[in-house]
C-alpha cells in the first residue's frame, strides 16, 4: 500500500465540499417519485420504512466514518480493504466500485435528458447532441483540476437544496392531519420491501469518501461531513414526505408527487420551480458521479491493482487517462442503452463495497501498525456486525436474477486482475 502524500494529488477539497458530496452524491432524482412509490405500499405509515431505512444506513456510514478517519488517501472502500485483507479483496472492491458506477452514470445521463423534456419539449428527439455535450461539459469540468470540481459541486448541491427546502418549508403550514388517516390502510406486511426501498433511496454515500486524497485534513473532517451530510438527506426525506402525503389526495402510486403538491400550496410557477430543481438535481449527481468514478479508476492503478497507466496525473495533478476513460465509457453507455441490461449489478456491486468495509472496521482495530482512528463509532462490534447483516439482509430481499448478473460482473474482474498479476507479478512500495 503506497503512503499519503505519494499521489501527486493535490487537496483542494473542503469541508464544505465534502458535505455536499455527501448530500449531492444521495440526493437525486429519486427523491422527486420516492413518496408516491412508498404509499402505493403502505400508505402514510410508509414514514415508518423511511425512519428504520436512515438508521440501518447510517450503520454503515458509521463504519465507514471510522474506517475513513484511519486514512488520508484515494480510494475508499478500496484502501480500507486493502490494508485489512490484502490485495485480491482489495481489487474485488475497487473493480465492483468503478464499474457500478460508470453503469450508473450512463443511467443518470439520460436522466438528465428526460427531466429536461418537462421544461424543453422537444429534448428527447435531440438526445444524442444533448448527451456529448452533457459529457463534453463534465469531463471538461474534471480536467479544470479538483477545485473547480469541488466548488461546481457544491454549487450545484446548493441550489438543488433550495427548491425543496422551499417546498418543505412552505408546505408545511398547508398538511392536513386528516390525510394520515387511516394510518397503516395495507398494515405492515410490506414493511421490509418498503424499508428495502427507502433505505436504497440513501445509497451513494460511499462515493465521498473515494477522493480522500484530494481532501484537506480528511482523516479529521471527513467522518464530520459524512455523518452531519447523510443526517440532511434523512431530514429533507422526512420533510418531503411529511410535505407529500399531508397535502396530496392522489399522493399513492403518483410519478411526480413533488411538483404535484406543489401546484397546491406554491404559486403557478411552483411546479416549474420544482421542475428546474430535478433538472439541476440530475446534472449535479452526474457532476459528482463523474468525478469520483474517475478517481476510483486511478485508486485502482496508483494501488497497481491495475496498470499504473490509469494513475498518471498531469502538471496540474490531474488524473487525465482516469478521467477521459471513465467519461468515454460512460457516454458510450448512454448512447447504447446497454445500461440498462448492466444496471442489474448494483445491488450485488453496492453490497460489495459495504460488507468488507463493515469487516474492515473490525478488522482495523486489531492492527496496531495502522493509524488510529480519529473517530470511532460507539458499541465496540455491535454496529459492524449488525451492518453486514442488513446487508445480507439486503440480498435475500433481491430478486435472485440480479443477485447473480451482480456476481458474475464483480466476478469478472478476476482475469483481469490475474492476467495483470501475470505480467507484472511484483508491486513497487514506496
Amino acid at each position: 500500500m503506497h503512503e499519503e502524500g505519494t499521489e501527486g494529488l493535490r487537496r483542494r477539497l473542503t469541508f464544505a465540499d465534502l458535505y455536499a458530496m455527501a448530500v449531492g452524491g444521495v440526493i437525486g432524482v429519486g427523491i422527486f417519485s420516492l413518496p408516491g412509490r412508498a404509499a402505493e405500499r403502505m400508505g402514510p405509515a410508509a414514514v415508518c420504512a423511511l425512519l428504520i431505512g436512515a438508521v440501518l444506513v447510517m450503520l454503515l456510514v458509521l463504519c465507514y466514518a471510522e474506517a475513513a478517519s484511519r486514512f488520508g488517501g484515494t480510494g475508499g472502500a478500496m484502501k480500507y480493504a486493502q490494508v485489512a485483507f490484502g490485495d485480491l479483496v482489495a481489487f474485488e472492491v475497487g473493480w465492483a466500485t468503478w464499474v457500478a458506477r460508470v453503469v450508473t452514470w450512463g443511467g443518470l445521463a439520460l436522466w438528465f435528458v428526460t427531466s429536461l423534456e418537462a421544461l424543453f419539449p422537444g429534448a428527447e428527439d435531440q438526445r444524442g447532441v444533448l448527451l456529448c455535450v452533457l459529457f463534453a461539459g463534465l469531463t471538461a469540468c474534471n480536467l479544470a483540476g479538483v477545485a473547480v470540481a469541488g466548488r461546481a459541486n457544491t454549487a450545484l448541491c446548493a441550489v438543488k437544496l433550495v427548491p425543496l427546502l422551499a417546498f418543505i418549508g412552505i408546505g408545511v403550514w398547508s398538511i392536513e392531519p386528516a390525510r394520515f388517516v387511516p394510518f397503516a390502510p395495507q398494515g405492515f406486511a410490506d414493511l421490509g420491501g418498503t424499508t428495502m426501498l427507502m433505505l436504497f433511496a440513501y445509497v451513494g454515500f460511499e462515493g465521498m469518501v473515494i477522493p480522500a486524497g484530494e481532501m484537506r485534513e480528511p482523516r479529521r473532517v471527513v467522518p464530520r461531513a459524512l455523518l452531519l451530510g447523510v443526517a440532511t438527506v434523512a431530514a429533507v426525506y422526512l420533510g418531503v414526505w411529511a410535505v407529500c402525503a399531508g397535502t396530496l389526495p392522489n399522493l399513492a402510486g403518483h410519478e411526480n408527487p413533488v411538483a404535484a403538491s406543489a401546484e397546491l400550496f406554491l404559486p403557478e410557477f411552483g411546479a416549474t420551480l420544482i421542475q428546474a430543481g430535478i433538472v439541476v438535481s440530475v446534472l449535479g449527481i452526474n457532476l459528482f458521479n463523474g468525478f469520483v468514478t474517475s478517481r476510483a479508476l486511478y485508486a485502482l492503478g496508483h494501488e497497481r491493482l491495475l496498470p499504473p497507466f490509469f494513475a498518471v496525473v498531469d502538471g496540474r495533478a490531474v488524473p487525465v487517462r482516469a478521467i477521459l476513460l471513465t467519461s468515454g465509457l460512460g457516454l458510450a453507455l448512454a448512447l447504447s442503452g446497454t445500461f440498462e441490461q448492466l444496471a442489474v449489478i448494483s445491488v450485488v456491486a453496492r453490497i460489495a463495497q459495504y460488507i468488507p468495509t463493515a469487516l474492515a472496521t473490525l478488522r482495523l482495530r486489531s492492527m496496531p501498525e495502522v493509524p488510529p482512528a480519529a473517530f470511532r463509532m460507539p458499541w465496540g462490534p455491535v454496529v459492524p456486525v449488525a451492518a453486514v447483516i442488513v446487508c445480507v439482509w439486503l440480498l435475500t430481499q433481491t430478486e435472485p436474477e440480479r443477485v447473480a448478473w451482480g456476481a458474475l460482473a464483480v466476478a469478472a474482474g478476476l482475469p483481469v486482475y490475474g492476467a495483470w498479476r501475470r505480467r507484472r507479478p511484483w508491486r513497487e512500495v514506496t
